[in-house]
């Protein structure tokens, strides 16, 4: 009997090492908006044709790999290119890789894209969308031909500069004053060139509102770790009364919730706070719920950055009291009186 145990043991040692040697495994984390980051653009190449030479550097902001095989590229037109990589095309834990319109831009591409019309960046105003496979835009940007230079790419300047919808603004982009291996143009194709990647250990809101039915049950509300290094952090995500329509007899049980991370948690690290609806027999329409990140604690330089402020519409399952049973709209000719536009 204790050598089978022993035996059992040993097994389970086995098995629980080789899931852990297991590679792509932190793939299974779930990403959103703004982890992935575009901190660089070439629209206009000089020393090869646009067709050879657009390229986007995207970064990932994350602790772990991701991958984008299977993500789409598009424009607010018709641009739209969905990557196949035929297998995975993966991003690794806070690095770049570069996607191009061609094989041979001066430097060798991650990814090419083609220049079959599918996708393209013109030289005047025009979008960079990246979206995951459920339909979630992860990163975009918006540029206009004021922000586009003959044979140079536009670089992030800093990737703090990024909201929480992973928007970035043009403004936020500089000429690159570097030379591209084996090219005349300008461009840091796959490194980080002028783009500061330094970011300070942080707490915020996954996003900024959500919607729920009365009837549905509960809501879940995400707080995102950011960068922890060894931290331990806690912190409150409160319900504003100030700010909501809604009251607080409109939940059952708590409306603070302390929500905490233990030392060692890694960068990106989401924990969630459940708020169940109170399903009552009243017709109130639609009500807001505010909800604000408060009282944070860590034993280190952790800080709050936004969104701080989560705001939750909760839907009536309820029909109105009061209905509107007959309207007049056009009233006999000789009766002006209350007749709106006196035809």
């Amino acid at each position: 009997m204790a050598q089978q145990l022993q035996k059992g043991i040993k097994i389970f040692f086995l098995l629980s090492l080789l899931v852990g040697m297991l590679p792509g495994i932190a793939q299974t984390q779930s990403i959103g908006p703004g982890d992935i980051i575009i901190t660089e653009f070439m629209a206009s190449p000089s020393a090869v044709a646009d067709g050879e030479g657009e390229y986007i550097e995207i970064y990932n902001r994350r602790s772990f790999a991701i991958n984008i095989d299977g993500f789409t590229l598009s424009d607010d037109g018709t641009d739209l290119h969905t990557i196949d990589n035929g297998g995975s095309l993966t991003i690794p834990a806070e690095s770049f890789i570069v996607l191009a319109a061609g094989s041979s831009p001066g430097f060798t591409p991650d990814y090419v894209f083609g220049s079959g019309g599918t996708f393209s960046l013109t030289n005047s105003n025009d979008e960079i969308v990246l979206t995951d496979t459920e339909g979630t835009n992860i990163a975009r940007l918006d540029y206009n031909s004021s922000k586009v230079f003959d044979g140079a790419s536009l670089e992030l300047n800093d990737i703090k500069n990024i909201d929480t919808h992973g928007e970035a603004d043009i403004l936020d982009y500089n000429e690159s004053n570097s030379l591209i291996v084996e090219s005349t143009d300008n461009g840091s194709p796959g490194t980080a060139g002028q783009t500061k990647l330094d970011e300070p250990p942080s707490v915020r809101l996954f996003s900024d509102t959500s919607i729920v039915s009365e009837n549905s049950g509960s809501i879940l509300i995400t707080v995102l770790l950011e960068d922890p290094g060894n931290n331990r952090v806690s912190v409150d995500l409160q319900f504003n009364t100030s700010s909501s329509s809604s009251v607080a007899e409109d939940f059952i049980g708590p409306t603070t919730q302390t929500l905490s991370y233990p030392p060692g948690a890694s960068d990106g690290s989401t924990q969630s706070a459940r708020f169940t609806i109170n399903n009552d027999s009243e017709y109130e329409g639609t009500e807001t719920a505010v909800f604000t990140l408060a009282n944070l604690s860590s034993s280190g330089n952790v800080q709050l950055k936004p969104p701080k402020v989560h705001q939750l519409s909760i839907l009536d399952n309820e029909t109105a009291g009061v209905v509107i049973n007959e309207v007049l709209f056009d009233p006999a000719g000789s009766l002006s009186e209350g007749d709106a536009n006196r035809d």
